[in-house]
């Protein structure tokens, strides 16, 4: 059973454990706080429809979407909690796989279900460094009144739950755990191998000088590296798309940020998507250019020439920059260099691109002693 976590992220990885596992594997969407304000509508592609089933009690907050938030959370926490574990006793799954310890629901789980064979999957890219927690305070005050730990108490994915087996695939996090943390394996990654299955083993690379469909996959950062940072941002991004609207380009925007704010700071005539399927958007994507976005990886493991652009002299924390450097195919800081490289690639022989989207399926520092099969 894999626990629905941000529905995006949700999608992927049950397409991965599908592809890993079998037809096995289905999803159980508990309604969660987290994301049913934030993702009221996401439609998942049919696949998954089929193997899809939710909570049997619809939460306050889920029901009425303009009910305030500490409102509906007094008003359903109990009852909401009470039904979550009355659905994973009836289903009896062997296994209940995580993407997130860090929701209401995946608490009341790892509480409840002690006996069971509970994994903590790396869904994507883990933020792993030190840094202030803001909102401790007040998420202590609200688990106080509420009699039960419903938030989480720490600041960290992967280091809130106790009950489980922690799987990563990125060993340049792995120190970062290993000195927090007990029950943790390295695995090949699933969603690798889901692409490299699906998507990278059977693309063909276009002709010399023929137009490219280039994917640029902006993101809204100014909340993380405050407002100065976004606005090199946008209009480094800007200057990108006008060069190179002469290509098949378009505009994937994230699904937490506003599709009519990259309206509002890319050029006009750009092709802007919010709501796709990556599947088809990695398989026609030759070029993918974003900023230490997961969509980076991902498109690297389907074949597209990868370009993860930093357009401005940020420190990134952790281990960042050696994560991209290792599953992209290249890293820069500069617009020019971008071009430059891009047209490298669009002037490359059909046997050198091929060569150079090959690199996806051998350039890898993920570990393979063991995969998700074997866990589970």
């Amino acid at each position: 059973m894999l626990v629905a976590g941000y529905p995006y992220l949700t999608e992927s990885t049950f397409l991965a454990l599908n592809n890993s596992i079998g037809d096995r594997v289905f999803i159980y969407d508990p309604l969660d706080y987290n994301l049913s304000r934030a993702f009221p509508n996401y439609l998942y592609p049919d696949k998954i429809k089929s193997a899809y089933e939710r909570c049997s009690y619809t939460p306050m907050w889920k029901r009425f979407l303009n009910l305030p938030w500490l409102i509906s959370i007094f008003l359903s926490s109990k009852k909401w909690s009470s039904s979550l574990i009355a659905d994973i006793k009836s289903f009896d799954p062997k296994t209940i796989i995580l993407i997130t310890d860090m929701f209401p629901s995946s608490k009341i789980i790892e509480r409840n279900f002690p006996d069971k064979n509970i994994i903590l999957l790396q869904p994507c890219l883990i933020d792993a460094w030190e840094r202030e927690d803001k909102n401790k305070i007040k998420r202590g005050i609200i688990n106080f009144l509420l009699n039960q730990e419903f938030f989480h108490t720490q600041q960290y994915w992967g280091l809130e739950g106790k009950n489980n087996k922690l799987c990563l695939y990125d060993q340049e996090i792995l120190d970062f755990f290993n000195q927090r943390r007990e029950n943790i394996f390295l695995i090949d990654s699933p969603m690798k191998n889901y692409f490299g299955d699906k998507i990278l083993r059977k693309r063909t690379a276009k002709e010399k000088d023929q137009k490219l469909t280039i994917g640029i996959f902006p993101i809204d950062y100014s909340s993380i590296y405050g407002d100065a940072y976004q606005e090199i941002f946008n209009e480094t991004y800007s200057e990108l798309c006008t060069k190179l609207r002469n290509e098949d380009l378009y505009i994937k925007v994230h699904p937490h940020d506003d599709e009519e704010f990259w309206r509002s700071k890319l050029p006009g005539g750009i092709n802007i998507i919010k709501d796709a399927h990556k599947e088809i958007l990695y398989s026609k994507t030759d070029i993918h250019i974003s900023t230490y976005s997961y969509s980076t990886i991902e498109a690297f493991y389907s074949g597209s020439y990868a370009v993860n652009f930093q357009p401005s002299n940020q420190k990134m924390k952790g281990n960042l920059k050696k994560i991209f450097e290792n599953n992209s195919s290249f890293y820069s800081e500069c617009s020019d260099e971008v071009i430059q490289r891009i047209n490298e690639f669009k002037n490359a022989s059909t046997s050198q691109k091929n060569e150079m989207m090959r690199e996806s399926l051998y350039k890898s520092v993920h570990s393979d002693i063991l995969s998700i099969e074997e866990l589970v």
